[in-house]
């Protein structure tokens, strides 16, 4: 018996440390057990939280949806009275007031010389290419995909676009920039707001710009700072004042085409000579070269192609020049250097760099350079970025990346 005994003990203590890890492992379960009853909890609470907020966001676009419609009811309400009773009269500043309801906001968009209805950001691009050297010059677009607009502007001589926002707010369509919280009640105020006040571009000093000079449309090419109305000899005259090869500007001709269309003459100055170049419009078709020639849809983006491939003689319009032009740039250096931009301020000395760390582009204005490479031609556009030339490409860097050679 006693033996017995002695041999339960001894099974019982080498059991003894396997019932203890079965508890811990027990104790373990129950806390991991406990662990996820916490995640599901906090989880409903957030499921709970965003349903709530659903259901908030479909109550707003319910009582949106409400407002429209009873506006819509009225209006049709008002035709009715006036149909079924045509002895109602309404009194004329009421009568004034209903059209300005009725008539949408964007037709007035029309008349602004600013708006350019069916606009694409491609389009606004070569639009504002003849602006490039003039800070806060714009246009408003309507992209043909997009039921909203969008603001194209120069900033550091780059064309950069900004969507503007609409929300539906009590009971009125108000408009904002993306990113900015000031709305305002229609597209003409947010213009006009910032014409006078900054929209800020970056984080640092004097990256800001204000709305200018308003960029006209596609089609009205007259107000284009290359269109001079000037005869053949007077451009010939403005010409023989710039000595810069791509110096050009665009004019009626002096003479008709055989079938009788309306004709224009590009005025350019390459390779120290003066030539003119006729124009065909037929329609709203631009026709350069003659019947077999190159045919455009717009004068417009027949400049652009041309500033970019040779017209003549290996020269491109790259000089665009009116009276105004000349007028403000009499200088002698002027006159004398083949090389300057005719919107550019005179430099005496040309500035080059060499780079002080490695630099990768991210955008497609920007100049990609490794460590010690020597930069040419630069220009302090701005205190943190400049331009310049490296292996024949030319665009934006960082000042801080280089060290000027003096």
């Amino acid at each position: 018996m006693r033996m017995e005994i002695e041999e339960l003990i001894l099974y019982l203590t080498a059991n003894k440390s396997d019932l203890e890890d079965q508890n811990a492992a027990i104790v373990e379960n129950k806390r991991e057990i406990e662990y996820l009853q916490e995640q599901i909890s906090s989880t409903s609470v957030q499921l709970l939280m965003k349903r709530k907020e659903n259901e908030a966001m479909k109550a707003d676009i319910k009582k949106e949806k409400q407002i429209l419609s009873n506006q819509v009811k009225l209006l049709y309400e008002k035709d009715e009275v006036k149909e079924k009773d045509p002895k109602v009269a309404v009194p004329e500043k009421m009568e004034e007031s209903t059209e300005k309801k009725i008539l949408p906001t964007d037709t007035l968009l029309f008349d602004q010389p600013w708006f350019h209805a069916e606009l694409t950001r491609n389009d606004a691009e070569m639009l504002l290419d003849d602006y490039k050297d003039i800070p806060g010059a714009f246009l408003v677009r309507e992209p043909a995909s997009s039921t909203n607009y969008a603001i194209s502007f120069i900033f550091q001589q780059v064309c950069n676009h900004m969507m503007i926002q609409q929300k539906f707010k009590e009971g009125k369509m108000k408009y904002y920039l993306f990113r900015y919280h000031l709305k305002f009640d229609s597209i003409f105020e947010l213009i006009e707001y910032y014409h006078q006040y900054p929209i800020i571009m970056g984080q640092t000093q004097n990256t800001f710009v204000m709305l200018t000079v308003a960029v006209p449309k596609i089609n009205d090419y007259e107000a284009r700072p290359w269109f001079s109305n000037v005869s053949k000899i007077e451009a010939e005259d403005m010409l023989n004042s710039v000595l810069l090869d791509g110096a050009f500007l665009v004019r009626p001709s002096s003479q008709e085409s055989e079938d009788g269309k309306k004709a224009l003459a590009i005025s350019l100055r390459g390779n120290d000579k003066i030539c003119h170049i006729r124009i065909t419009k037929d329609g709203e078709q631009f026709t350069i070269g003659g019947p077999a020639g190159f045919t455009f849809g717009n004068l417009i983006e027949l400049i652009y192609y041309y500033k970019y491939q040779p017209i003549y003689l290996n020269t491109k319009l790259t000089h665009p020049i009116n009276k105004e032009i000349l007028e403000q740039k009499t200088s002698s250096a002027l006159m004398q250097s083949p090389h300057l931009h005719v919107y550019e301020s005179i430099k005496e000395h040309p500035i080059t760099v060499h780079a002080l760390y490695d630099f990768k582009a991210r955008r497609a204005d920007e100049l990609s350079f490794e460590c010690g490479a020597v930069i040419t031609n630069v220009e302090k556009i701005h205190e943190d970025w400049w331009r310049g030339e490296y292996k024949g490409s030319r665009g934006v860097f960082p000042a801080s990346y280089v060290k000027e050679i003096l």
